[in-house]
């Protein structure tokens, strides 16, 4: 009996020792694959912080490489001379902050035009500030036109005498002044003066259809019978000629540059030639601009 108890007890003790090694094997492996792990994830970290200060430097220098850009963009903007721009810091009534900004995107057209010598591009935006500044002028004229401000009338009346009497021309100045057999009609788009209806619609219809009628008015709403005052008179013909020197085709065209200058007349070619064209269009665009805006805050004031 005691010997089958001392067998017992040394096959259990053989099992605890062999237990014993199985677990120490096994914490040995985990061990093992534990620290394998460790390492395989610090290598991942460490790549990946590689990889995450690779990113950070190519963000860095697109960043750099942006700002070099746009500063370099503003480099070659800022080389425009200031005096290429036309200020219209004058225009402080925010009726007309809309025009305002029409006002500096074409003076930025036009300093651009004239930085690179685009001479007919320079024209075009040049002609679009006068679209814009007779809009607004021929808009307020309609708006306070009464039987005490007649003026915008008289001017009318005067360029509509001077076109009547020519022969040759494809264009007709519209009347403006209809007789309507409702004499009690309203509308927005009519007034009544005198005994006849200005109307609105074709007062719209000179502006769309004709510049140099457009212009004419404006003279002689600032001065009648401005052809006989000669800085006036001289303006006029700055603006006139500006406005076919824009047409010019400079490329692609059948007719060389000097025949097209030839057909446009002598002093739209003088304008062309002159080594102060630019300088010469712009003042003039300029002291256009500056007289409409003095029309419309005086007859706005009043």
């Amino acid at each position: 009996m005691d010997e089958e108890l001392k067998q017992e007890i040394q096959d259990l003790k053989s099992t605890i020792y062999l237990l014993s090694n199985e677990i120490n094997s096994q914490f040995i492996r985990l061990n093992d694959s534990f620290s394998i792990n460790i390492n395989q994830l610090s290598e991942q970290i460490y790549k990946l912080s590689e990889t995450q200060a690779l990113t950070n430097k190519s963000i860095d220098n697109i960043t750099v490489n942006t700002y070099k850009e746009n500063f370099q963009e503003i480099q070659k903007q800022s080389k425009i001379p200031d005096e290429y721009y036309i200020d219209y810091s004058y225009i402080t009534d925010t009726n007309y902050s809309s025009w305002v900004d029409n006002l500096k995107r074409y003076s930025k057209d036009m300093a651009e035009c004239r930085d690179k010598k685009q001479i007919t591009n320079f024209c075009q935006s040049a002609r679009n500030t006068l679209e814009s500044a007779i809009e607004v002028l021929f808009d307020e004229e309609y708006k306070y036109i009464n039987e005490n401000n007649k003026v915008f009338l008289e001017a009318y009346n005067r360029v509509k005498s001077s076109y009547d009497k020519r022969d040759n021309t494809n264009w007709a100045l519209p009347q403006i002044c209809l007789i309507v057999a409702n004499s009690a009609i309203k509308s927005e788009n009519l007034k009544k003066i005198d005994g006849k209806y200005v109307s609105r619609e074709y007062i719209k219809k000179i502006r769309k259809e004709s510049l140099p009628a457009s212009v004419q008015i404006f003279f002689e709403i600032i001065k009648p019978n401005y052809m006989k005052m000669q800085h006036l008179k001289e303006t006029f013909f700055i603006i006139k000629n500006m406005n076919k020197l824009r047409n010019l085709k400079t490329h692609g065209s059948k007719s060389d540059l000097n025949s097209q200058l030839n057909e446009l007349g002598p002093y739209a070619k003088q304008l062309y030639y002159s080594s102060e064209n630019f300088e010469t269009i712009q003042k003039a665009i300029s002291w256009f601009v500056q007289e409409i805006y003095k029309r419309v805050r005086k007859i706005s004031n009043n």
